[in-house]
């Protein structure tokens, strides 16, 4: 089964392997957001008035939540969801959850050379079916309202603070796609206390991407 991370990251590949969203800073911040809902749906954390509360600190053997838990861990304080979303919002946790998928025999890593000096990778994906499987199933609970599997549930919320829904959705289904994802998110669906949690860090992840939008532009 893929974690939220991996869920999120393999939505935005292309077919050349490359993130589809303009802004590579923008997918890392969504991957942090990710990660902190995978953490708070495995009670890892709990987020209580937009705090991060460290609840279990067991491993669980996803080296990029083992990460984020040994980070926590370290920090010792409680502290809100924007700072833990700027915190995780590294490189370091986007290649970890590639190397994952590429360890799940999901995507491959091709290494290559712009202009024959700059090192770069892309992710080609191998499993094309589990990519199409993946965007089936948010359609199907967007457009259709079909009762969806926990985690494509909590992924909903980051499609568009992502802007993820313009590569699932065609141009006429967008609007629609939008106003049932607003739905979807008062719902009670999820359950109130994963709920709370969601909301502080889509609300955290907006504000970390605006934040580092704004400063790329003044700088």
């Amino acid at each position: 089964m893929l974690s939220i991370p991996e869920r999120l990251l393999l939505l935005t590949l292309n077919d050349k392997g490359k993130v589809k969203m303009s802004s590579s800073t923008g997918i890392r911040y969504g991957l942090a957001g990710a990660i902190l809902m995978e953490l708070a749906l495995l009670e890892k954390v709990e987020v209580d008035k937009n705090r991060v509360i460290l609840i279990d600190d067991q491993l669980t053997g996803d080296p990029v939540l083992d990460g984020a838990l040994a980070n926590m861990k370290e920090i010792k304080k409680t502290k809100k969801a924007k700072f833990w979303v700027n915190k995780l919002a590294k490189k370091k946790y986007q290649d970890l959850v590639f190397r994952s998928l590429v360890e799940k025999d999901i995507v491959e890593n091709v290494e290559e050379k712009i202009l024959g000096i700059f090192p770069t990778k892309r992710y080609p994906i191998k499993d094309i079916e589990t990519q199409n499987h993946l965007e089936q199933d948010l359609r199907a609970f967007i457009l259709k309202e079909e009762v969806p599997e926990e985690r494509t549930l909590l992924l909903v919320g980051l499609l568009n603070t992502c802007k993820i829904t313009n590569h699932i959705f065609a141009k006429d289904e967008r609007k629609e796609a939008r106003r049932q994802i607003e739905k979807i998110m008062k719902s009670d669906l999820i359950s109130k206390s994963v709920s709370d949690a969601v909301k502080s860090v889509e609300a955290a992840t907006i504000a970390a991407m605006g934040a580092a939008a704004a400063s790329s532009v003044s700088s």
